[in-house]
């Protein structure tokens, strides 16, 4: 029983000195609003719908959050084929009514909450020896044209650990569809197929088809491949996950739960410095019912870091596989945020319900020592040595 809510604190701390690459930073947060469990050292986790996550956001990213140009994402839409749809048969099926919020703190995850069965089956049947895949559909608000404009290299980041961790899941697939709803088409990008990785951070390229290409770009295109396909700019762009599952494994019939699907890019060149992301920090509870959770934040510098190519006129690495650095850093309890130049800062945002039951957004921001270069001729005239910069 909540008696009355608390008011929460929050530092961000990287001790005496410069905050620099490859340290790390302290958040925490005391909040004994979020000591549910006296018994249980917690996490405040990205699948836990009621859960507050300390959150690190970086320029705009495309998120599950917003609902402009998708009235089926709207708080409170029920499911639908061009919103939400979870259930089997590539997730078209309709196995489950329900309805979609947005979690009510600064993460920008979306909240998917059951309703009812339908065909009526019961959560028995549901989890019986033919159900071994559930599939979780979105259908986003944003257009092929949003994600075709992004600047340098897009990726997928995204989060269904609470539902696959309920489900006990053996394997997870992730897949960007391009038909404008939750039906799959030609124009899918099979982007996880072979793992049980319940997030991530992926490139939007199958092999074989890919989403958006620093070479090859047209503003009517979804994806290029290898046959030249496109597909019309005006479709809503959608992701879809099937989580793999012993039989026996189910979402019941009021399941409540939050994902994440993120578009981020990064474009680094000698032209411009670009950062979309958003980074969720998976704070611990230092205890058993001592309402204090605790993360970790470092950052790296996107500059010449691998030997990728040179094709959109960035140094060599510069935003190239930019997710092999993110992949398992951006939804933990340690994130490692990737910045790009100078006069970069990091800052935590965590939204509290004061003890008035007002909401209150509490941020606490550190600088990052980054670098810029300088370049400088000697020339020698006459025996007389001079600097031109």
């Amino acid at each position: 029983m909540v008696i009355t809510y608390n008011n929460a604190e929050m530092t961000f701390d990287a001790g005496d000195g410069d905050w620099v690459a490859g340290e790390t930073a302290y958040v925490t947060v005391n909040d004994p609003d979020m000591n549910k469990f006296p018994t249980v050292a917690e996490t405040l986790s990205v699948g836990d719908e009621d859960a507050i996550i300390p959150t690190i956001k970086m320029g705009s990213p495309l998120t599950l959050a917003s609902s402009d140009g998708n009235n089926a994402l709207k708080a409170g839409s029920a499911f639908a084929n061009t919103g939400v749809r979870v259930g089997t048969g590539l997730g078209t099926k309709v196995d489950y009514t329900g309805e979609v919020n947005n979690t009510t703190d600064n993460s920008e995850r979306l909240r998917i909450i059951h309703k009812t069965l339908v065909d009526g089956e019961t959560d028995t049947e549901r989890g019986g020896s033919d159900h071994t895949n559930t599939w979780i559909n979105v259908t986003t608000a944003h257009s092929v044209m949003n994600v075709t404009n992004l600047e340098g290299t897009p990726v997928l980041n995204y989060d269904v650990s609470g539902p696959a961790g309920d489900l006990s899941s053996t394997a997870v697939a992730v897949y960007v569809i391009g038909t404008g709803s939750n039906t799959s088409g030609a124009s899918d990008l099979d982007l996880v197929t072979s793992v049980n990785a319940r997030s991530g951070v992926v490139d939007l390229d199958d092999g074989t088809q890919w989403f958006v290409n620093n070479d090859v770009k047209t503003d009517t295109a979804i994806y290029h491949s290898t046959t030249g396909g496109t597909t019309a700019a005006s479709l809503l762009v959608g992701v879809a996950f099937k989580i793999t599952h012993p039989a026996g494994y189910y979402l019941n019939a009021t399941h409540d739960y939050a994902i994440a699907a993120d578009f981020c890019n990064f474009d680094q060149d000698n032209g411009s410095s670009v950062h979309n992301c958003i980074y969720r920090i998976e704070a611990e509870e230092t205890g058993e019912d001592t309402g204090i959770f605790e993360g970790e934040v470092s950052y790296i510098m996107l500059n010449n870091s691998t030997g990728a190519d040179t094709d959109n006129g960035e140094a060599a690495g510069n935003d190239e596989e930019v997710e092999s650095f993110l992949d398992g850093y951006t939804n933990t309890d340690a994130v490692t945020v990737v910045l790009m130049g100078t006069g970069d800062s990091v800052r935590v945002v965590y939204n509290d319900t004061d003890a008035l039951q007002a909401a209150d957004k509490i941020g606490e921001q550190l600088d990052a020592v980054t670098h810029s270069g300088t370049a400088s001729l000697m020339l020698t005239l006459m025996g007389q040595t001079t600097w031109q910069q």
